[in-house]
This record gives structure tokens, sequence and C-alpha cells, in this order.
């Protein structure tokens, strides 16, 4: 991600500076979005798709995209199977390619005899 200092990161450069730097604390639907993604990648989402569910199980959970992901962070395994297959309405709003991303990753996952 472009821009992203991680807080240890900036912590270095502040000692570094004599500065003291004080990390903001995340928000709710910050850990929200970063635990769901975790999970929906450990589920079988590519890293590209895990982050638009989680797009939508964080910001939009109301959406048949974010209900099929509460569905699997509840533990129905079942439930991550559609959104995993790259519905339209699970593609969020920014995402113009990463599905296509996520497509590649999946062919070359797949065994030779397959």
């Amino acid at each position: 991600m472009a821009g992203l200092v991680k807080a240890q990161e900036a912590q270095t450069i502040g000692n570094l500076l004599d500065k003291t730097y004080i990390p903001k604390q995340r928000s709710e639907a910050g850990k929200s979005y970063a635990q769901s993604k975790q999970k929906f990648i450990e589920m079988g989402a590519c890293s590209a798709g895990a982050d638009n569910i989680a797009q939508y199980y964080s910001k939009n959970l109301d959406s048949p995209c974010g209900k099929l992901a509460k569905q699997a962070v509840d533990g129905n395994p079942e439930a991550i199977k559609e959104p995993v297959a790259f519905p339209d309405y699970c593609k969020w709003k920014t995402s113009s390619n990463r599905w296509s991303r996520c497509l590649t990753e999946a062919s070359l996952k797949k065994p030779a005899d397959a």
C-alpha cells in the first residue's frame, strides 16, 4: 500500500528525530476490516478478493456480500464460497482490476493436471 508507514517504523523515525510519536488508536471499523480480511484469506479468498469482502463486511453489512461475509465469520464455511467466486455484488467501489489479479493468482495455484 503506497504511503503506509507502520507504527513501529514511525516510532523509529520519531526517535531518530527526537520526536515523540503517539500512534492513533484504530477505529472499530478498521479493526473489523483487518480481522475479517485475514479470516477471509484463511477461508480461501485471495488478498484482493478478501479486501473486497472485508470492505463490505466492515462498511456495508446489510449488502448481499456483507450478509454472506457475516455468515462466514459467524462460522458458516459454506457462506464464503459465493463471495470468493467474484460476483459483481462483492466488488468494492474502488476495485476495478483487482479481481483480475485474483483470477490470475487463482489460475497460478491450480494443479497442472486440473
